[in-house]
């Protein structure tokens, strides 16, 4: 049940990066407007900072069933750690 919450929050974070992706090639501005967003408020900022704790923690729990097993857990750890 957990590996498949982290499974699907994988999938999520996956999603919002090609969406991210897609709109800095489509509407450069826009982009920028979003990234000086980020952290422009504690709340903003403790926000992301929970939110990439929770990528980390769903690439850790997701690395078992990855063929790519050692690199899950880096990116995860890595995120994890980031986010302090």
């Amino acid at each position: 049940m957990i590996e498949l919450a982290a499974r699907c929050l994988v999938v999520c974070f996956a999603g919002f990066l090609v969406w991210a992706g897609a709109v800095m090639a489509v509407r450069p501005r826009f982009a920028l407007k979003m990234l000086e967003r980020f952290g422009s408020t504690p709340a903003i900022h403790f926000t992301e900072l929970g939110l990439r704790f929770l990528a980390g923690a769903a690439l850790c729990g997701a690395a078992g069933a990855a063929a790519y097993t050692r690199q899950f857990l880096g990116a995860g750890v890595f995120l994890m750690v980031s986010a302090r």
